[in-house]
This record gives C-alpha cells, structure tokens and sequence, in this order.
C-alpha cells in the first residue's frame, strides 16, 4: 500500500544571481521558493518515526545550494533547472514542483513578484531508469526484451512502469523497496 502526500517548503527566501542584465548576475537579487515533493509517507506516518520521513533540513539545504549554485538568465530555467536537480537528489520524490518569485524584478511598476512554477514527474527511463526496469523485471523472473523492447521508448514508459508496479505488487513488494536491492 502507498500513501502519497506532498511535502512542503514554503518561502525560502534565497538570494541569487539569475538575471537577464549584467546587474543581476552580479550583485543578485532576493527570491522566494516554494517546494513540493511528492513522496510515499505510509512507513512515516505508519511508524511516526523521524527515520522514515523526509528531511525536511535536507531539502531546504538542497533547494538553497542548487538554487545558488548554477546561474540562470530567466526564473524558468531557474525553476526547470532547479525541478530537474531536486528530482535527481530525492529519489524517493515521485514528483516535484517548484514556484520561483523574483522579488524585486526591474520593472517600473509596483508589484510583489514575478516568476515561473515547473511541476516535473520522474520518468521511467529518468537517468538511466531503462537499466533500472531491466533489472527489475529481471530480478521477478521476467524477460527484460521481452517487454522493454516491444515499443518506442518514450511512448511506452508510462504502461512499462504501470506492467512493473503490477509485477512488484505480485511479487508482494514495491518499487520503492525493490530499488534498493
């Protein structure tokens, strides 16, 4: 059984440098970013035990560093950017979304904030996740070619992660657990 929920970060205020004038890039400017994580919180809220819940220190570390640490020209390939590094460093997250607001953009009109909103999904084949499915379905005993190659890859992952689900299910497990076998 899973439980999904959405963990939330709600106004970290960061100061970066993403910017389209040369200003920007180098004084920086004050952002405000919201986070959600979708994650599986059954064992967390099943156990009520801080071991088996989401980081939430860990997350807002992540968002400030990665935030900070690469520079953009627009908020929304700041915000995919930061979608797309926030799914890689929470495996557990099945998705993501992110709202970025420029607090004072240069614009001369008075206004709280202009920004860009990303929601990402993990994909199947996200980083690799092809070798992933292959060796899940090896593991239950299932052909690999026998069902990764019968269709386009981007166009079948959707039902490839639906037919593993099933097996794993079958099998009497998760993939959330069979990942890390």
């Amino acid at each position: 059984m899973t439980m999904m929920a959405k963990v939330l970060v709600h106004e970290l205020d960061v100061h970066a440098y993403h910017g389209w004038h040369a200003y920007e890039g180098e004084f920086g400017q004050a952002f405000s970013v919201d986070i959600e994580l979708e994650v599986d919180i059954e064992k967390a809220a099943t156990t009520d035990h801080l071991q088996h819940a989401v980081d939430y220190g860990k997350v807002v570390g992540e968002t400030r560093r990665l935030f900070v640490e690469r520079r953009y020209k627009l908020v929304e390939a700041a915000a995919a950017g930061l979608a797309d590094d926030l799914l890689r460093e929470f495996p557990a997250a099945n998705a993501v979304f992110v709202r970025v607001r420029k607090l004072k953009p240069p614009i001369p009109e008075r206004l709280s904030a202009v920004g860009a909103v990303e929601e990402s999904e993990r994909s199947a084949y996200r980083h690799d996740g092809r070798l992933l499915v292959a060796a899940l379905l090896t593991y239950l005993d299932a052909d690999p070619l026998d069902v990764i190659g019968r269709a386009d890859v981007e166009a079948d992952a959707a039902s490839l992660v639906d037919d593993l689900a099933r097996r794993l299910a079958a099998a009497g497990t998760s993939l959330t657990e069979s990942v890390s076998l």
